[in-house]
C-alpha cells in the first residue's frame, strides 16, 4: 500500500510567528486556528517551517502575525518526548507551502468588493 503524508490547511495565525537559527539552519514556528464545517468549534495547529537546502522558507515566513490568514501545505509529524509525568506527544504539520492570504483591502487597493451582483448580468454558454 503506498505511503501518503500530505496536509492542506487555511486558517488564522493565532499569535506571532517565532523565528530562530540554529547555525546554519532555521525555522519559524506558529500556530494557526481553523474551523470546522459544522458547529463553532475550532482546531489550533502548530506549524513549524525549516529551511531547506538554498530556500530560506523559514526567513520568508518570521513576520507572520498575529491574525494573517495563511495557506498550508506540508505533512503531518508527531513529536515525542518524556517529562517527569511520563511520555508526551503532540502533532505538528512541518510545512513545505507557506502563502499568506491578503486581506481583503490589500487585494482591492483598499477598496471593499462588491458582494451584490446579479449572475443575470453575465452571458455564458455551457
Amino acid at each position: 500500500m503506498p505511503k501518503h503524508n500530505h496536509v492542506t490547511l487555511i486558517g488564522h495565525l493565532t499569535r506571532d510567528a517565532e523565528y530562530n537559527e540554529y547555525g546554519q539552519s532555521a525555522k519559524t514556528q506558529f500556530s494557526i486556528g481553523v474551523g470546522r464545517d459544522f458547529g463553532d468549534d475550532s482546531d489550533f495547529i502548530q506549524i513549524t517551517v525549516w529551511n531547506r537546502g538554498n530556500y530560506k522558507q523559514a526567513v520568508y515566513h518570521r513576520d507572520l502575525q498575529k491574525g494573517d490568514a495563511v495557506f498550508i501545505e506540508g505533512r503531518i509529524k508527531q513529536e515525542r518526548w518524556e517529562t517527569e509525568e511520563g511520555n508526551r506527544s503532540k502533532l505538528v504539520v512541518d510545512a513545505d507551502k507557506v502563502v499568506r492570504i491578503p486581506k481583503r483591502e490589500e487585494q482591492s487597493g483598499g477598496q471593499e468588493f462588491d458582494d451584490n451582483f446579479d449572475a443575470d448580468d453575465f452571458d455564458i454558454d455551457f
